[in-house]
């Protein structure tokens, strides 16, 4: 059995991801279970509990979303069948009373109760969990393309697939730079993939289009990326 934390898988990916090709080169069927919770806090959420909670914590709702996507993706770009559990709730509000539910985990929700019903509050984080869930699923239909894919810059995540659908396939990437904003082309070795979109982390359905052109041998996309 290998245990991990996500959250640091997330924080050292590179570390994460070579560890797992070793242990496949000796064993390609092995299976990663991990048992454990992902820290990914808040600075925002009021009141924090436990006070002092030393775990990883953004300043904003949107770079909390956005470092539960990062979070997520990686531990299913690594390949693992499973990932570790997480706590999706924040706070209970009780009729007006807040009772934190907060130790460090995800936090994307509060369960609010008010005579006698209770509705949810969710945060942008829940909205970016949605996207990545709803964008990466079944393993099964991505395979890495058969085609070069590259970037004139070093990012911190470059990963491609090629996603069998009903009615054909298509490209995606998932692209991030952690330590400054970037600006890069994407070269594309095929004339199969035209039109791309960005998808926005925080609306699924929120589409819009990416500056590119095309080249003697397939594309290039210009991005900027944080």
């Amino acid at each position: 059995m290998v245990r991990f934390s996500l959250a640091a898988a997330t924080r050292a990916a590179w570390a994460t991801r070579q560890l797992f090709e070793e242990v496949r080169k000796v064993k390609p069927d092995m299976m990663f279970l991990s048992n454990g919770v992902g820290y990914v806090a808040c600075g925002l959420a009021q009141p924090q509990y436990p006070l002092g909670t030393p775990y990883t914590q953004t300043a904003t709702e949107e770079e909390h979303g956005a470092l539960i996507a990062r979070t997520i993706f990686s531990w299913w770009d690594l390949g693992a069948p499973t990932a570790p559990y997480y706590v999706s709730l924040r706070n209970w509000v009780i009729e007006g009373k807040v009772y934190p539910f907060w130790y460090g985990f995800f936090g994307f929700e509060d369960y609010i109760v008010e005579n006698d019903r209770m509705h949810v509050k969710r945060y942008p984080a829940a909205n970016a969990y949605q996207t990545v869930a709803k964008s990466f699923y079944n393993r099964d239909d991505f395979k890495a393309p058969a085609f070069a894919v590259k970037s004139s810059q070093a990012l911190s995540q470059f990963s491609v697939y090629e996603h069998a659908t009903a009615n054909g396939s298509e490209l995606m990437l998932m692209l991030w730079n952690d330590s400054s904003e970037v600006e890069t082309e994407i070269a594309v070795a095929s004339k199969s993939y035209r039109f791309p979109v960005r998808v926005n982390l925080f609306d699924l359905n929120d589409w819009s289009d990416v500056d590119w052109d095309t080249t003697g041998g397939g594309s290039v996309i210009r991005l900027k990326l944080g």
